[in-house]
């Protein structure tokens, strides 16, 4: 939460885990994080493709997407061991190559999580010029995993 707003991110990395990015592969306590390929998935409404995965995450399984053929070359494609401190975790979007999270500003203060989002309730496609088209109304009301 911050200035009104709410953000939602996945949690990666809680008080106490050390937490290494190396491209695509998510370290934390010295672990990799299981990620398997599953296709090419492409926004219905935007000709940008993007690999997709699924991580398994403290027993959850999820999908995350990276940018086709840009392995690597993203900036925080790679982060140093980083300890996450008490009273904190460590948060990253699941659009991996287009979210802007605690790669970048660092680790997000427990008492700041408000809950678990469970359902997607808006979808906007801002890439889409035609304003019509720019709800994604097969997202919305649909579960996030």
């Amino acid at each position: 939460y911050k200035n009104g707003l709410y953000y939602i991110y996945r949690v990666i990395g809680l008080p106490g885990d050390d937490i290494d990015l190396n491209g695509r592969n998510l370290i934390i306590n010295g672990e990799e994080v299981p990620i398997e390929y599953e296709g090419t998935y492409s926004d219905k409404r935007n000709t940008e493709q993007f690999d997709e995965y699924r991580e398994d995450l403290f027993g959850e399984e999820y999908t995350v997407i990276f940018r086709k053929g840009k392995e690597n070359t993203n900036r925080g494609s790679y982060i140093p061991v980083t300890k996450v401190p008490e009273g904190y975790v460590f948060v990253m979007g699941d659009n991996r190559d287009n979210s802007q999270d605690s790669r970048f500003w660092g680790f997000v203060p427990i008492e700041n999580i408000a809950g678990k989002a469970f359902i997607i309730h808006w979808s906007w496609d801002f890439a889409n010029p035609d304003i019509l088209n720019k709800v994604r109304w097969d997202r919305i009301l649909s579960g996030i995993d």
